[in-house]
């Protein structure tokens, strides 16, 4: 008897998790319910769109489909995050010599590497920080950084991209829309 595995679906799932929860953050059952774990954790305000889910988002959707069908032969998916120029989001600090050749693409390779190895920091300004190291304790061959304004915008037009991108490796039966993360 086979076993379902859904693997192939987080990272569509997920996006698409994030755009519920957008919605849902708008709603009064929310906040009573956001409320009563306030309450019981004896939280202050709590926001629950905070660095935790960015990081968790950010590594559905970039670490996730490497290891299960993102290769570097999805040439068409790199295509299209270079007309997007997501590194144009971030302030890079530094970058190798292969970056500037194809950066959108190399972009999600540093990252993919920071977020799977915990290579990263978020300062108490929302400002996010990526290091991509060839090992730890060495110096760094990447380096950049993100506001939390462009990080939403990251997730939302590139998390797309990245959510559907089993569909361009194999036909998908519900591609994730777009949504405000």
């Amino acid at each position: 008897m086979a076993i379902d595995d859904y693997r192939d679906e987080i990272p569509q799932r997920a996006y698409i998790n994030a755009e519920v929860l957008q919605l849902a953050v708008k709603t009064a059952d929310f906040q009573d319910c956001l409320r009563h774990v306030e309450t019981k954790y004896g939280l202050g305000p709590y926001s629950v769109i905070n660095p935790a889910h960015v990081i968790s988002l950010l590594y559905c959707l970039v670490v996730v489909p490497k290891e299960l069908w993102l290769t570097e032969e999805s040439e068409v998916l790199h295509m299209r995050l270079a007309q997007l120029h997501p590194e144009k989001l971030f302030a890079l600090e530094r970058t190798d010599a292969s970056f500037s050749a194809r950066p959108a693409a190399e972009l999600i390779r540093h990252l993919r590497n920071s977020v799977a190895h915990a290579d990263f920091s978020v300062g108490t300004d929302g400002q996010f920080r990526f290091f991509d190291r060839p090992k730890q304790g060495i110096e760094p061959r990447f380096v950049a950084s993100i506001t939390l304004r462009n990080m939403e915008e990251f997730l939302a037009i590139v998390g797309s991209e990245l959510a559907n991108a089993r569909a361009l490796s194999r036909p998908a039966q519900n591609p994730a829309p777009a949504a405000d993360v």
